[in-house]
């Protein structure tokens, strides 16, 4: 069996997405006065990132949809907000110039 054919593991996330949220939202809402003062990377892996995931999975666990589904809603949300797609494109050309760096 595979971990996403396992109704424990599901339960086990769904429980922890459901109970995290509301200490990782206050987390956030406190640390936020402080964002300039945060590196932008771990911003982003932070706010929009884990945050964002969390929180798109609770929306979509509160409209009823199974844990499976919202999970799939969750990342889907989170891979369109514009800081993940900046953090990823400047991951992505770090990549590229290490690369041509090397060819020289």
């Amino acid at each position: 069996m595979s971990w996403s054919d396992d109704p424990e593991v599901w339960e086990a996330m769904d429980t922890l997405m459901l109970d995290v949220w509301p200490i990782l939202k206050d987390f956030i809402d406190k640390i936020s006065v402080y964002r300039n003062e945060i590196d932008p990377t771990l911003w982003a892996l932070l706010g929009p990132g884990l945050g964002g995931l969390v929180h798109a999975y609770t929306e979509s666990r509160h409209e009823t949809n199974p844990p499976q589904l919202a999970l799939g809603v969750a990342i889907a949300k989170t891979g369109k907000h514009s800081a993940i797609q900046k953090m990823m494109r400047n991951s992505m050309n770090a990549g590229v110039d290490k690369i041509v760096e090397g060819m020289e």
